[in-house]
């Protein structure tokens, strides 16, 4: 959407924001671009927390996924010091 309206108009979109119960939402309205820059920075983040898992995740995965019978459950993640 956003290549067809270029820069003459912002492309918003609409997502509910839950209570702490779930029982209750708040309707709120996005700038679209500012959530996908937001969330292309946290997935290009070396101190993000959950890029580090992912990737130990995914290669413990590729190391096993030939035996039949390995455990896919990795017992412990490591992350490095961030200085």
């Amino acid at each position: 959407m956003e290549n067809l309206v270029k820069d003459n108009c912002e492309v918003k979109y609409l997502h509910y924001i839950n209570n702490h119960n779930r029982n209750e939402s708040i309707p709120n309205v996005t700038d679209s671009r500012k959530a996908r820059e937001s969330y292309n920075n946290a997935k290009s983040s070396p101190s993000n927390a959950l890029n580090s898992i992912e990737k130990q995740a995914f290669e413990f995965y590729n190391s096993k996924k030939e035996d039949e019978n390995a455990s896919l459950l990795l017992g412990a993640y490591y992350f490095e010091k961030q200085i």
